[in-house]
Order: structure tokens, then sequence, then C-alpha cells
């Protein structure tokens, strides 16, 4: 067939899908962001007219680099009111939308890359931002803060990210496609939320491609993308309602993807069950903990990248660890940490709802409630059923099936202990502060802008150096248990 009916398709085709929105828009049929949006999915359709159409890069870029210039006329004059929002600064998104289509022409139409591979990254653009754009505006509560996109648009935006490529890499006959396709979904979704507004037209297309193009190339390399998109999808939600901040949720997202890297999906599952039920237990009763957690505690309310860092990075360095000796006692030492980095969360805020005070872990005296080194029956509760999230996981390091079972109970142990721990290096150790307002200590080192007085431990000793302390030392006692086990 002629390139030249390829090029008098692809026009008519566009053409007429503005045409229709702009019928539709006259008559109020549609309002005028649906009517942009339309345009938008509907576009992203011609990448599959240019699959039957064009065979070189030369024929595939013409309709592209005319739209480059036509949008921008547009954007400048308003010609097409069906795709502008009204000479806003966003509404430069069209001619990034054209210059994505022009980019990914000209290399996926080029040996040795393929077009399904741009396929994926317009179509990813065209359904999986145009939906996210329209479901998050109508529908969407929970805002990402600082932002006006929301989790709801981009729960959409992972859904149709991940159908389109799967449909895509599948006809293709491309290897892995549903995983491929779930780390491509993981990885938009991101892209999309950092992205300013306007220029996800042109990062998350590429990026796309770029990553299916990649992974196609280099399968082995699909585990660690998943092991990113998981993460993301397991953070994103607690960023989305506050649990953690923007640096600690870029920090967990990273943590997640090296813990994937270096131990594979059994740490990876094991980090999720402590993150995912310690934010759970964090938001429990917080009416209650609120007035003592403010009190008491130097940070308060979203949890922060040094937060992140001191509950997962000793796990990390174990799995370190396992990649130099791949002996599960390595990988037993990382599991054991994160039970006592679950064991302390859940020992610290349920502890904080017990109806007795709380007292001294060494002296048995009554302390002051949310306190460092303050422990409760219903905390020492709380320790156990923390670790208890992550010891059964021992069943899958690789030992034999009795050892396995006595590998569950080292975890556990593990990580009690390293709650423990926690408690004593708090009680002893870490920096107190007298509270003039009342009679008591404050992990808090000012109040309304006047310094406090350090009456026990030291400055350097915080609270996020107790916990990684606390769960290095629990992941050392798990390499002795695992030692004896394996």
């Amino acid at each position: 067939m002629s390139p030249w009916i390829g090029i008098v398709v692809s026009f008519a085709y566009v053409f007429l899908v503005i045409g229709l929105s702009t019928v539709l828009l006259k008559r109020g049929l549609i309002q005028g962001e649906a009517s942009r949006k339309m345009v938008h999915v509907l576009v992203s359709n011609w990448w599959l007219i240019a699959m039957w159409a064009f065979s070189s890069p030369v024929w595939a870029v013409v309709v592209p680099a005319a739209f480059v210039a036509i949008n921008y006329a547009s954007y400048r004059f308003g010609i097409f009111k069906a795709m502008e929002r009204g000479g806003g600064r966003e509404d430069f998104g069209t001619v990034w939308y054209a210059l994505s289509l022009l980019i990914l022409a000209a290399w996926t139409f080029s040996s040795p890359c393929r077009p399904w591979v741009g396929a994926v990254g317009i179509l990813a653009m065209g359904y999986g931002d145009g939906f996210a754009a329209v479901v998050g505006k109508r529908f969407g509560k929970t805002r990402f803060p600082g932002s006006k996109k929301s989790f709801e648009g981009s729960a959409v935006l992972f859904a149709a990210v991940l159908a389109t490529t799967a449909l895509v890499a599948g006809f293709s006959g491309v290897p892995s496609s549903v995983l491929l396709a779930l780390a491509v979904a993981g990885a938009a979704v991101v892209v999309e939320l950092v992205t300013p507004m306007g220029f996800d037209n042109l990062t998350v297309p590429l990026s796309s491609a770029a990553l299916a193009w990649l992974l196609s190339t280099h399968p082995d390399l699909i585990p660690y993308a998943l092991g990113f998109a998981a993460s993301a999808v397991l953070i994103l939600p607690a960023f989305a309602r506050g649990s953690l901040t923007a640096p600690a949720s870029a920090a967990a997202i990273l943590l997640g993807t090296a813990v994937q890297w270096t131990g594979g999906w059994v740490p990876f599952i094991a980090l999720g069950l402590f993150f995912g039920p310690a934010v759970l237990i964090s938001k429990t009763g917080s009416r209650l903990k609120e007035p003592d957690a403010k009190a008491v505690h130097r940070r308060t309310g979203a949890r922060s990248a040094v937060q992140v860092l001191a509950n997962g990075g000793p796990a990390l360095f174990f799995l370190v660890l396992y990649v130099l000796d791949r002996s599960p006692v390595f990988l037993g030492g990382g599991l054991c940490a994160l039970s006592a980095a679950g064991a302390d969360t859940w020992s610290s805020e349920l502890g904080m709802l017990s109806r007795r005070g709380p007292v001294s872990f060494l002296t048995g005296k009554p302390v002051r409630r949310g306190i460092s080194g303050g422990v409760t029956t219903l905390g020492f509760v709380g320790a156990l059923v923390g670790a208890a999230f992550v010891a059964p996981l021992a069943l899958f390091v690789g030992l034999p099936p009795l050892k396995s079972i006595l590998a569950v109970v080292a975890i556990l142990v593990a990580g009690t202990l390293g709650s423990l721990i926690d408690s004593l290096l708090g009680d002893t150790m870490q920096a107190k502060y007298r509270d003039p307002r009342r009679d008591g200590w404050t992990e808090r080192t000012e109040i309304d802008g006047a310094a406090l007085t350090l009456e026990r431990g030291f400055a350097w000793m915080d609270n996020d150096l107790v916990n990684g302390l606390s769960s290095l030392v629990a992941g050392a006692a798990g390499l002795g248990l695992f030692a004896l086990l394996a």
C-alpha cells in the first residue's frame, strides 16, 4: 500500500476526531475538559493506523511533525476550541503530545526497535493519562500533598497503562508481557505524579516506551522493575493519606526497590508486611495518642525519610551481605531486622493506648506516656504481634522443613528482642529534656522556640538512631540463630 494513502487516512482520522468533539462541545453535549480529553484519548489510536500504513520512519513522522506546528498554532490562536483550555500554560501540553508522537515515530519505526514500543508509550499517554485526568477531576477525593493530582486518578492511570501495555505486548509476541506491563504501569504512575501539569504528555509516553523497550530486550531486569512498581503501589496510598512526606515516599520506594534487588521477593514481602500494618496501627486511636505524641515526640504526623531509612536501612544492610554470600543466614538477618522494626512500631503505638501508664524499662517507676524507654503489658503484646507479621516468611528462606519452623520462632524471638533493646536504649541513652510546662521529660529539644535542658542520655542519640541500632542488634542476633540452623 502506498504510504500516501496512510497519510491521507491519518489526517482524515485526526480531523474527524477534532471535528466530532467540536460539534459535541458546541451543542453542549460535553463540557470543555471532556472535549479535550476525548481528543486526547482518541487521537492516540492514530498509532494503530501508523503501524498499519508505514514501515519507514520517514513516512511515520510526517503526521506528528505537522501536528506539532498545528497544535502550536491552535495554542497561540485558539483555532481548535475542543483541544484547548483557554490559552493557559497547561494548554501547551497539546504540543508536547504531538512532539511525543514525533519522537516515538522517528525512534520506534527505525531498526532495531519496533513500532509496538511506540504504541505502549502513546496509548499510555492517551488512555492512561486521559482517563486518569477525567476520573481524578470528577471522583478524586484523596489528593496527593502539594498536588492537584489524586490517588483515584493515579489508580485509573495504573489500570489503563497495565491493560493497554499488556494487550500491545501480548499481541506483539513479547515474552512475559503481563509482568512487563505491570512494571511499565507502576513506573508511569510515578512519572506522571512527579511531572508538572502538561509536561506529562512528554514524560509519560517517552518513559513508558523506553522502559518497555529496555525490559523486552533485557528480560532479566523485569523482576527489579517490578520491585520498583510494587514499591510505588505500596507507598503512594500512604503518601496520599499523609502518612509519609514526599521525601519519605521517595526514600521508601527506593528502599523497597533495593530490598527486592538484593534479597528477592521474600524480604520485599516482609517489608510490605511491616510497612502496611505499621501505617494502619499508627492511625489506630490517633486522637487519643495525639496530645501525648505532640508533647513528647520531636516529630509527629507524616513520617520523614530519616524514619523510613532508620526502620528499613538495617535490613538492607544484611541483604547486601546476602548478595555477597547467598547463605540463608544473611537473608534471615534481614528478616529479623524487619521483624524488629515491626515489633517496635506495634509496641509503641499500642503502648500509648494502654489503660495502665507506662513504667521505666529499667527501674519499673512510672514515666510519662509516650516517652522512649517506657513499657506496658499491652506494648509487649504489640511487639509480639508486630514481629509475628514477618516471622512466617522464614518458611521460604531455603531451610529444611523442621529447621524452617524453628526459623519462624527465631525471627519472632529476634524481633521481640529488638523491641526490648529499643526500650533499653530509649530508657538509658536516648536524649531526654526537661519539660518546663509539666513534671516530666520530653524528647523535644525546644518548646515555643525556647531551647530545653538535656537531663538524660546523649543529645546525638535520638529516636531514629535508637530504632536503627535496635534493628541492627536484632539482625545480628538473627545471624547467630540462623547460623545454628543452617
